[in-house]
């Protein structure tokens, strides 16, 4: 009798903790400018298992994609070259990687406690290099139509 209590409770526990970070995964939604760089800005927005991600660096669109957040790769262009990008969640943070020839970066997009802010780590895979962390302040919603 108690093991069926402790499966239902750990089975309850695992649904709420799902339950956030799904919940945490849609506050990525949105337009989100780097701090100090009003000219680089993200746009990320789900739809079911499919990201629309769109980047603009010095105000310039580079990428416009939509990919799935199974891991499955998509062919894109990212500033007018092939890449091969897969994404996925891992709890509330995305999770991507961008292959293009033999050089990999990883990125992860995650929420900070703020909740207006939007962290950007960037790990180059190969050739390994140094890590960068960025952060974005979500665009007003004037600005987010553009």
């Amino acid at each position: 009798m108690k093991l069926i209590g402790m499966t239902g409770f750990l089975v309850l526990l695992c649904a709420v903790s799902k339950a956030d970070a799904e919940s945490d995964r849609d506050k990525l939604n949105g337009s989100w400018v780097e701090q100090g760089e009003a000219e680089n800005s993200w746009t990320l927005n789900a739809d079911g298992k499919t990201m629309h991600i769109t980047e603009t660096e010095r105000g310039t669109k580079i990428a416009d994609f939509k990919c799935d957040t199974q891991g499955a790769g998509c062919e894109v262009k990212i500033a007018g070259k092939k890449v091969m990008v897969s994404m996925w969640f891992n709890d509330s943070k995305l999770m991507q990687i961008e292959t293009r020839g033999s050089d990999v970066l990883e990125r992860s997009f995650a929420i900070l406690s703020q909740g207006d802010v939007m962290e950007m780590k960037i790990i180059p895979v190969a050739p390994t290099g140094k890590i960068e962390t960025f952060q974005y302040k979500r665009a007003p919603l004037s600005a987010q139509g553009k």
